[in-house]
């Protein structure tokens, strides 16, 4: 505790927003919509899940 933790780049800056929403977005007819209302990855470390309504989880991994 007490320990300022480190400075990453912005989430933004790294992954495409464009094509979480094209995953997420509503199924037209040329297209499938994604199997799943969350996307889980790892970004410096910690643990990464967006799901489909905007919300954004991010996990440091315990020591």
């Amino acid at each position: 505790m007490g320990r300022t933790p480190p400075r990453s780049p912005p989430l933004y800056n790294t992954i495409d927003i464009d094509a979480l929403v094209d995953l997420f977005g509503p199924q037209s007819m040329d297209s499938h919509r994604f199997p799943s209302d969350t996307v889980n990855f790892q970004y410096e470390g910690c643990d990464i899940t967006v799901f489909a309504d905007g919300v954004v989880v991010v996990k440091r991994p315990e020591p």
